[in-house]
């Protein structure tokens, strides 16, 4: 994804140079032609991230600016595992849960890599946290749909996203139906906001993060 990044760079000094060159077709394809048939997302922070060591020299080499965007989200995901967890399970489970991720060799690895494992794994995480609590909240029902939309943006693999938060919501309208039988349901809303929200935002957000797809959808 290297070449890729500058590749991609090259659409946004274009485009900041004449921002009615951000539609233009022979300036999309130039630039994301190559590695067209993976989402934009993380190729557009390599590429920004590459764009500022040129312009401010903020890293010692070249490869640690393209590097530097999936090690900020992977160090946003252990804090996210600190932070999901602490309410839980405790502070100190919690510290543990997140440490004991990070220093798993393959996830310290790829940490530090331009590619798209962690970040996939941080929209992953962040989409089902949301999902969770967009039971309880309509504002989390909404950011279930952002979230999905960014997890679209890194990779593929997130589009099996909402086969597998229906079968949980089966299973949650089965239980609650038959706690309110009971008289003891009542305190989380059945209204699938969040399946709403996936199916308007999501493809939405992977449309417009992704100019090869303004000519080639």
């Amino acid at each position: 994804y290297v070449h890729a990044a500058r590749q991609q760079a090259e659409y946004f000094r274009a485009v900041y140079e004449d921002p009615k060159r951000a539609f233009d077709k022979e300036t999309i394809d130039k630039a994301y032609r190559y590695n067209r048939e993976h989402p934009a997302l993380m190729k557009n922070l390599f590429a920004l991230s590459l764009i500022a060591e040129e312009e401010f020299d903020l890293f010692p080499t070249e490869i640690m600016a393209h590097r530097f965007p999936a090690m900020v989200i992977a160090s946003l995901l252990v804090a996210l595992i600190y932070l999901s967890y602490r309410g839980r399970i405790g502070e100190i489970p919690a510290i543990f849960a997140a440490l004991a991720f990070i220093t798993m060799p393959r996830v310290f690895y790829h940490s530090q890599l331009n590619c798209f494992d962690i970040p996939i794994a941080f929209f992953i995480f962040i989409t089902s946290i949301a999902y969770l609590k967009s039971y309880e909240s309509k504002l989390w029902a909404v950011l279930t749909g952002v979230f999905f939309g960014f997890a679209l943006s890194t990779k593929h693999n997130s589009w099996a996203l909402p086969i597998v938060f229906l079968i949980h919501y089966i299973c949650v309208v089965y239980t609650e139906k038959q706690r309110r039988k009971k008289s003891e349901g009542g305190a989380i809303s059945l209204f699938p906001g969040a399946f709403l929200s996936m199916a308007i935002l999501g493809p939405i957000i992977f449309v417009a993060h992704w100019p090869y797809l303004y000519h080639e959808t």
